[in-house]
């Protein structure tokens, strides 16, 4: 019960903002309101709810300003491959982050301004050199193109 109480205090309640990113072996993830930041900041944090129990921790907080992670994922080597929208100068755009296991992070990749549903949030085929996302675009006339994007790592 005791660690119930430790995830409803430090991730439930943090606000509207809070976004479920997903589930892996080490764990549960939240994208979250990077705790310290103004409101006005918009800033991000990644947390996470360890499967061994262990106390609820950010594991990523260098998320750009205006960015969210809506999924994240282990890349089985000890980093974190994370798909979400950040905005940019003329529109929000889907983005595509690595994060080593140093917390360090890089945008691989990030849709064209009007594309901002390609990416569907299915967990990615991962490898050491890439990630292959599928991405479902809906067209003009409401038909769908499907298609798997290669993103080099």
């Amino acid at each position: 019960m005791a660690r119930a109480g430790v995830v409803r205090g430090s991730l439930l309640a943090a606000s509207l903002a809070t976004i479920f990113a997903g589930i892996d072996s080490p764990g549960a993830f939240w994208s979250l309101p990077k705790p310290g930041a103004p409101p006005l900041a918009n800033l991000s944090a990644i947390a996470i709810a360890p499967s061994d129990g262990s106390p609820v921790r950010t594991l990523w907080a260098g998320m750009p300003s205006h960015a969210s992670a809506m999924s994240f994922w282990s890349d089985g080597a000890g980093g974190w491959i994370a798909v979400g929208i950040e905005l940019f100068q003329e529109a929000y755009r889907s983005v595509v982050w690595s994060i080593d296991a140093h917390g360090n992070s890089r945008r691989l990749a990030c849709s064209p301004a009007d594309d901002l549903d390609a990416v569907a949030p299915l967990r990615p085929a991962i490898t050491t050199d890439a990630v292959y996302l599928f991405a479902d675009r809906i067209q003009d006339d409401g038909s769908h193109s499907a298609e798997i994007d290669r993103i080099a790592r």
